[in-house]
């Protein structure tokens, strides 16, 4: 499975965090179908955003159900990061979030009975 980044928006401020909103794509390179409806049997539980190699936050997340198809794509719409480093929000706050997708990397955790496998961009 891979991973990207797409469609960073939406930096702001509320209750004295800062914030902004992303969409996650899996990605299936292989040949075989990964069609999964879960039952929440598993489930994506933790993003977390890398921007030039700094974890600048994560998102939290119940999604338990998805189809992947061989060489297909699924989206994941409007994952909600809270901001973590001063230095990171900072530079978002004076010139604006960065669009360059590659200055970001996230990585997924995602939980499947009972056991956490993690998978990174």
């Amino acid at each position: 499975m891979k991973l990207n980044i797409s469609n960073i928006r939406n930096l702001r401020i509320r209750n004295m965090k800062f914030y902004f909103d992303f969409d996650l794509t899996l990605h299936n390179p292989t040949d075989a179908d990964m069609d999964i409806y879960t039952a929440g049997l598993i489930a994506l539980k933790k993003v977390s955003v890398f921007y030039q190699g700094t974890l600048i936050g994560n998102a939290y997340s119940n999604t338990t159900e998805f189809s992947l198809p061989a060489g297909g794509y699924f989206t994941i719409r409007g994952i909600q990061i809270e901001c973590l480093f001063l230095e990171i929000i900072n530079k978002f706050a004076t010139v604006g979030l960065d669009t360059d997708l590659t200055n970001y990397r996230v990585k997924i955790q995602i939980e499947a009975l009972g056991q956490i496998f993690t998978i990174e961009q």
